[in-house]
This record gives structure tokens, sequence and C-alpha cells, in this order.
């Protein structure tokens, strides 16, 4: 299974952006009959992006409802309809799932996530992903919420992406804390060593709003 992302760069008012990103959710919902999560980065992106998600089976199933999607009328309107709030061309991602489970549907609207990613430096593939992998099953054993890793198609090479959903911000912050003082988690931290390339880890937290 795979997860397909467009990302977005809005300016303000982040009220009517926020509004106009729900619209588009559910019209490319209504559309091609599959659920269109959006999601509102709160910390760690910059304010107005958004990222509409939904599951896919790969890109030969995104391309039996994509090329009538980009020729409808409506959706033209509607995506010219933003243009003027547009900070920077979008960005599509298609990701992996190599530990854990997309499910049927998406975390319900209110929900949380938090999101890392990183860049594997080269050579280091199998062991990072190995490293990876043991790093998501522990962080759900230690906070007791389920965990996403996968690894990204586009982009830059070796990016990859954890995801962490949480049903609200009490979750959010009972995970941060279990996470910062458990040690053998801190401990696998000082392992990745130099699995990955200096610099290249980030992380967000973002908001489901439609």
């Amino acid at each position: 299974m795979q997860l397909l992302t467009r990302t977005v760069h809005l300016t303000g008012p982040f009220g009517d952006a926020s509004a106009y990103c729900v619209e588009v959710a559910e019209l490319v919902s209504d559309k091609i009959q599959r659920e269109v999560a959006v999601w509102a980065g709160s910390f760690g992106v910059p304010l107005g992006t958004y990222t509409f998600a939904l599951r896919t089976t790969g890109l030969a199933d995104v391309m039996t409802w994509l090329p009538g999607l980009e020729a409808d009328p409506q959706y033209q309107a509607k995506t010219a309809e933003g243009a003027a709030m547009s900070a920077a061309p979008p960005e599509g991602q298609m990701s992996t799932v190599l530990h854990g489970q997309l499910g049927e549907e998406a975390p319900p609207v209110g929900s949380f996530a938090v999101v890392t990613q990183a860049v594997i430096a080269n050579g280091m593939y199998e062991q990072a992903l190995g490293w990876c992998v043991d790093i998501a099953q522990h962080v759900e054993k230690i906070t007791g919420m389920p965990a996403l890793f996968m690894a990204d198609g586009y982009g830059p090479f070796g990016q990859v992406t954890w995801i962490q959903p949480a049903p609200d911000a009490a979750a959010v912050d009972a995970a941060t804390e279990a996470v910062n003082n458990d040690p053998d988690y801190l401990a696998k931290l000082g392992e990745a060593g130099d699995l990955f390339v200096p610099a290249s880890g980030q992380q967000a937290l973002i908001m489901r709003i439609g």
C-alpha cells in the first residue's frame, strides 16, 4: 500500500486558506469516490502548509482517475481559485509503507500526526532500513500508539518518513513525554550514527482539518 500526498503552500489569511483546502478535499473526494484527507501544518513547517493525502495501491491505480480529475472543469475552476493564495508550487509524493498499516480510513478530523523525515546516507541503506523499522516498533511500544514507516518514492534519494497519528493534543503530549523519558529510545537514537545524511532530519506536527 502507498500514501499519495500533494503539499501546497498558501498565504494568509489562514482561515480562508484552510476553508479553501477543505473544499478542495471534499470536491476531489466526490469526483474520484475516494477519501481525501487534508492536513494543516502546525509546527515544524511554514504556516500555510497543507497536505492532501489518500491511500492507493500504486501509480497504475492513480492513473485510473487522475487524468479525468485534471480535465474536470469544476476541479480546474477550484484550483484556479486558489492560485492567488499560492506561495510556492505544489509538491507531490508517493510513499510505500514498510511498517504499519494505513487502515481503511484516515484518522478523523481533529486528529494530529507527528511526521519525521530523514535521508539515508549513501551505502547505508540496508542497515538504515532495519534501524528505521526497529525505532518505529519501539515508539509504538512506549507510546501505545501505532506508527507508520515509509520509503518515499520521489524527491531526495533515500528519503524516509515516519508518521505517528494521535487522536488529540493530549495524546501528542503523552507520546512526547514517553519518548523523551525512555532511556532505550534515547540509546537507539545514538545508534543511528552515520546512517543518515547530516542535518537531513526534520519533524513536523500536522492536524487533520478536512
